[in-house]
């Protein structure tokens, strides 16, 4: 994608289940229930209130981790743009608020700190009103509580 390029699935649906993370992800069997289980569909039969944003982070694990590179103002830009452009998008029947985490941080090697203070104002910036931001730290109760 490109800088100012998002994606947005609308009406998704979950259908397998997983364990692991990047090189031990593995996929798991999910019994599936669509047809029964009470979810309000739209005139395209898509789930309501149901969309996933993809967004791509810039990488700084490995080989292509300078030192403080993601802290340049190049990259902080570069990522509340990516951000914002996402977080921005959105339909008639979109959830009020943007559920994330850790974006970046895994794989990735970006700064949880500073991807989440991205996160935040990309949020806060988006118009007419800004959209709640709903945070999940995945397990981490030391940043859950910072």
């Amino acid at each position: 994608m490109d800088d100012n390029e998002a994606i947005l699935l609308v009406g998704a649906e979950r259908f397998s289940d997983y364990r692991g993370y990047c090189d031990t992800l593995r996929w798991q069997y999910r019994k599936c229930c669509a047809d029964t289980d009470g979810t309000k569909r739209d005139a395209m039969g898509r789930a309501v209130n149901t969309e996933v944003l993809a967004i791509d982070a810039l990488c700084f694990a490995g080989p292509m981790n300078i030192w403080g590179g993601q802290f340049g103002e190049e990259a902080i830009k570069r990522e509340l743009l990516k951000a914002y452009v996402g977080f921005a998008l959105r339909t008639p029947e979109s959830p009020p608020c943007i559920a994330t985490g850790n974006w970046g941080c895994g794989a990735f090697g970006g700064d949880l700190e500073l991807k989440s203070l991205i996160q935040w104002m990309a949020a806060c910036l988006v118009r007419p009103r800004a959209r709640p931001l709903l945070y999940y730290t995945f397990g981490n109760n030391e940043f859950a509580t910072a």
